[in-house]
């Protein structure tokens, strides 16, 4: 897949209580573990989690297709680490879509972290880094219709729902087969004289 993109975000983006960075070989064995512990959970709305056996194979798979994206510079997954442990608290990524000047975030929480704020510091950090790439002005977060937690988010960032949309059938177990669209654009910069 080619890409709009002309530049990356960075590798490692600064979040409040939270290390986000890109993921590396050494998360191997603890991102197969967060996933298989979480699977259940993050499961119920993400179909790669579903299908999860817990061979650290398929983690390997990804890790090499996370790689071989971010240097192609059509995605880009983080790690969510905490920053004192260095334990996985889950993942996030961004990843330009078809429409030109837009990109999309999505992400999942370890099941013990759910409920602490984890996902909307990450998500916000990475908003802001996505909105400071050029070419970028909007970024969106898709979820099913019945997924609270996970729309929660993007409501608590500022994005605007801007469409409920019918999907191909349920997306993961526990999916409606009505996916949410959010987005936030690129805050309007003044002009010379300080007019929006």
């Amino acid at each position: 897949m080619s890409t709009w993109l002309t530049d990356s975000p960075p590798q490692r983006v600064a979040a409040e209580g939270l290390l986000l960075r890109r993921w590396e070989v050494r998360d191997l064995e603890a991102l197969n573990s967060a996933v298989m512990e979480s699977r259940d959970h993050i499961g119920r709305w993400l179909v790669w989690a579903a299908g999860r056996t817990g061979r650290i194979q398929e983690q390997r798979d990804y890790l090499d297709r996370v790689g071989d994206r971010w240097d192609r510079r059509d995605g880009f997954d983080y790690g969510i680490f905490d920053p004192g442990s260095g334990s996985i608290l889950g993942g996030i990524g961004v990843h330009p879509t078809s429409n030109r000047g837009e990109m999309e975030i999505g992400y999942w929480l370890h099941v013990a972290r759910v409920g602490q704020g984890f996902a909307t510091g990450a998500a916000r950090a990475v908003t802001e880094a996505a909105l400071a790439l050029p070419g970028v002005e909007r970024v969106t977060i898709l979820c099913d219709e019945a997924n609270h937690r996970s729309a929660a988010i993007p409501r608590r960032l500022g994005y605007e729902l801007v469409e409920v949309r019918a999907v191909d059938g349920p997306r993961a177990p526990g999916g409606t087969g009505r996916e949410m669209v959010w987005a936030l654009k690129r805050p309007e910069e003044p002009d010379d004289d300080g007019r929006v």
